[in-house]
């Protein structure tokens, strides 16, 4: 074959394609994209990250004789552990950190969606929608604390309005979160 008598078969598109029209002008994902995305990643980032906590709580520096003999009885050793067992105590182990971070960075995560959501319904374009992610942020905080009391859900809501001031900047650095 010569590639001359080879035409391109078909042209990608450089812009994206929508199917209706009104699609191309909107500028934010929908609430329920925007429910199932934080949810989503929160669970994920917390089953990650607590997985993680809990090989290290068992294979860390110094903790895995402490963990064997509060695991086996004091009679036990680290030497005397099988391969098995010190498998059985990472998969637990991080099995049960991995599913309860999990659980409350996906609640955190359904929390600040709807109450972003929430926001920016209310504000109509008022008000800049950086300030309603800030918002939303600082009431999931609050919220995520106040049954600890109102200082304890005050200092909360700070941190909430800090994490997602630093999820604004990684949405500027990164134009698709």
């Amino acid at each position: 074959m010569d590639k001359r008598d080879v035409k391109q078969g078909f042209k990608l598109p450089s812009s994206p394609e929508f199917l209706f029209s009104e699609e191309s002008v909107v500028q934010r994902r929908s609430w329920s994209e925007n429910l199932t995305y934080y949810t989503g990643a929160g669970y994920l980032t917390g089953a990650f990250a607590g997985g993680g906590v809990g090989v290290y709580k068992v294979l860390g520096p110094g903790s895995l004789g402490d963990a064997a003999k509060s695991t086996v009885g004091a009679a036990s050793s680290q030497s005397n552990l099988s391969q098995r067992m010190r498998v059985n105590q990472v998969l637990n182990s991080s099995g049960k950190l991995g599913r309860s971070a999990g659980n409350a960075l996906g609640v955190l995560g359904l929390v600040f969606s709807s109450s972003e959501s929430f926001y920016l319904y209310l504000n109509d374009r008022i008000l800049p929608e950086d300030l309603m992610t800030v918002a939303a942020g600082a009431t999931t905080g609050a919220m995520y604390r106040s049954v600890r009391g109102p200082r304890q859900a005050l200092a909360a809501g700070a941190v909430g309005g800090i994490f997602a001031s630093m999820l604004l900047g990684l949405r500027l650095a990164l134009p698709g979160l």
